[in-house]
């Protein structure tokens, strides 16, 4: 779901679909998952940040992964945030 709103104003304003702690104040939240891509945001004390769009990548076993900060993080880790 493409649209001319920047980037950072869309993870400020959108709830996002999953979400992974990474420690007690710092995460990666993704949203807008669709086949071959997804936006990417770290998430602080300060709000969301650093958000880009990734492409959505597949392990030799299958797993969809993206990379993000020089590591790879696996979608399967993130929990699902439902309404």
């Amino acid at each position: 779901m493409k649209n001319n709103m920047p980037l950072y104003k869309k993870v400020n304003t959108t709830r996002p679909e999953g979400v992974l702690g990474i420690t007690n104040c710092f995460g990666l939240a993704v949203f807008d998952i669709s086949g071959e891509e997804c936006i990417a945001a770290f998430h602080g004390t300060d709000g969301y940040y650093k958000a880009h769009r990734h492409m959505i990548h597949y392990s030799t076993a299958g797993r969809p992964f993206i990379r993000k900060g020089g590591t790879r993080w696996y979608l399967d880790q993130f929990t699902r945030v439902i309404a």
